[in-house]
């Protein structure tokens, strides 16, 4: 491997905040590699890698403190993820905030003298003081997601002086002066650039995405503490009071599925698009709501798709990841209304997660879900509809008829 350069500010270089460094790698194949391995697995890796044995730079390569990937330049299909095993052994574009491991600004979130511990008593002043440094860090965020999108430009404008210049060299008798910087600019430039300028949009669009995310919590609880400052009572300066929190308020999105009155199991049919034969345009399952993997999870909701109530219940892994959007800032603005006295409506954003591996949950992501993303996109637009007996996820805007996904019940 040979450490790419990147043109990043420097407080997003690679390795300084988490975000993985970037190798050219060229891939050298020992005579023995395949030694004790079986007749097919060997004719599969040969088919697949020993046509790049010794090809200079073939290869990207990332690597983080917890995993690292190996992508063909001439593939971007072609992938091996190895991880330590504290992340996921599948490679999932949605969970990209795997490439910020260790997300600081997340854990900033969740500082003492930002948040607010229930049940501690604290004077008018102190409460104060905490909004002032919750508007600094969200103006922060603000301005940190300024300089991601600039750099983003910036490697725009680097593929778009730099490109049509390198063509040029190639074609002249530059490439073939024997200097090693100009020899491997005219052979190599072109990979270096198009991989910074993917490495730089995929790093910015992680953290813009992360910061977004962290944004949007901070705006609610800035609106939950300046009530809660309305609603001080006169008392001197510096005496405390233990703060009254609303029920409707979470400091973590996973806290507001249950606050909106969502249900953790429900028993149902996914709908298939236009698409799929009529004969298995539908399939009975249950839907259920997974724990996360820490407490504090920022993100989203996880759900499980089961054939039973008892087996999505007992099943720890997850078959779709629920991006929310601004769907909690919408369940605190209900003030507590429950599904049954106004109707819940909630935008959000689906993820397949591609480690599912039930049969229940491949036939339905692969009949019912797939069909549904478009090309060059990950997510299916969506909302969530719960009257606190029908419950039902909708395409939205829908692609198909009605944009039916699922439809369960209490």
């Amino acid at each position: 491997p040979v450490e790419m350069w990147s043109y990043l500010k420097r407080n997003y270089l690679p390795g300084r905040t988490g975000s993985p460094k970037m190798f050219m790698g060229t891939l050298v194949i020992p005579d023995n590699a395949f030694d004790g391995l079986s007749t097919a697995f060997t004719e599969a890796l040969r088919q697949k890698y020993a046509k790049n044995d010794k090809k200079f730079f073939q290869y990207i390569i990332a690597a983080g403190s917890a995993y690292i990937f190996l992508r063909d330049t001439d593939d971007i299909e072609s992938v091996i993820f190895l991880t330590d095993g504290t992340v996921s052994g599948e490679y999932t574009e949605f969970r990209q905030t795997w490439l910020v491991k260790d997300f600081e600004d997340a854990a900033r979130y969740h500082a003492p003298e930002l948040a607010i511990d229930r049940g501690v008593a604290m004077s008018y002043e102190e409460l104060i003081d905490k909004i002032a440094l919750n508007e600094t860090f969200r103006d922060t965020l603000k301005y940190q997601i300024r300089a991601l999108k600039w750099s983003q430009f910036t490697a725009f404008k680097i593929n778009f002086g730099y490109l049509p210049a390198h063509y040029t060299v190639r074609l002249s008798p530059l490439r073939f002066v024997d200097v090693p910087k100009i020899r491997t600019i005219t052979t190599f430039g072109e990979k270096v650039v198009l991989a910074n300028s993917s490495y730089v949009f995929t790093t910015s669009k992680v953290r813009i995405w992360a910061y977004e995310k962290i944004i949007e919590l901070l705006e609610v609880r800035l609106r939950c503490y300046n009530e809660l400052a309305k609603g001080f009572p006169e008392t001197p300066a510096g005496e405390t009071r233990v703060l009254s929190f609303p029920p409707w308020y979470s400091e973590v999105i996973t806290g507001y599925w249950d606050i909106a009155g969502l249900p953790r199991i429900i028993a149902g049919t996914f709908f298939g698009p236009a698409s799929v034969p009529t004969q298995a345009r539908s399939r009975p399952a249950v839907l259920s709501l997974v724990r996360p993997e820490t407490e504090d999870e920022l993100w989203g909701w996880y759900l499980s798709i089961g054939e039973t109530a008892s087996s999505a219940k007992d099943y720890t892994g997850f078959s779709i990841f629920v991006d929310p959007r601004k769907s909690h800032r919408v369940i605190y603005s209900r003030n507590g209304k429950t599904p049954e006295e106004k109707k819940l409506q909630l935008d959000c954003t689906l993820y397949i997660n591609p480690g599912v591996n039930t049969p229940v949950e491949w036939d339905i992501v692969d009949r019912m879900l797939k069909p549904l993303i478009k090309m060059n996109d990950q997510g299916i637009p969506a909302r969530i509809i719960f009257d606190g007996n029908t419950f039902e996820i909708r395409q939205h805007p829908a692609r198909y008829g009605n944009g039916l996904i699922f439809r369960g019940g209490l």
